[in-house]
C-alpha cells in the first residue's frame, strides 16, 4: 500500500488544554482553542499520539534536538537563541 503521510507539528508555549482537539474549553486559559479549526479537524481524521517527552522547557534546546535525534546538552544547547545569535546547531 502507499506510505502513510506523517506531520509533526511543533508549537511554543502551548499547553496541552490550549487546543479544541485536545478538550481543550474555549476561555482564556486556552487562547488558540477558537484559532485552530484547520488543526482541530486534522485531529479528527488523523492518527493522534498523545504520549510524548521533550528534551527542554524551551524552543531552541527542544528543537535541536528534535532534529538532530540528540538531547540537547550533548549539543550544547541550553539557551533560546536570539535573532542576532551566529552560532547554529552543530
Amino acid at each position: 500500500g502507499a506510505m502513510p503521510n506523517v506531520v509533526l507539528i511543533l508549537l511554543d508555549d502551548a499547553g496541552y488544554a490550549d487546543l479544541r482537539a485536545n478538550n481543550g474549553p474555549p476561555s482564556v486559559h486556552a487562547p488558540l482553542s477558537d484559532e485552530t479549526p484547520r488543526l482541530d479537524k486534522m485531529a479528527q481524521e488523523s492518527l493522534r499520539l498523545t504520549n510524548f517527552h521533550v528534551s527542554a522547557t524551551t524552543c531552541t534546546p527542544s528543537r535541536a534536538a528534535l532534529l538532530t535525534g540528540r538531547r540537547h546538552r550533548r549539543l550544547s544547547i541550553d539557551v533560546v537563541f536570539k535573532l542576532d545569535t551566529r552560532r547554529g546547531i552543530p
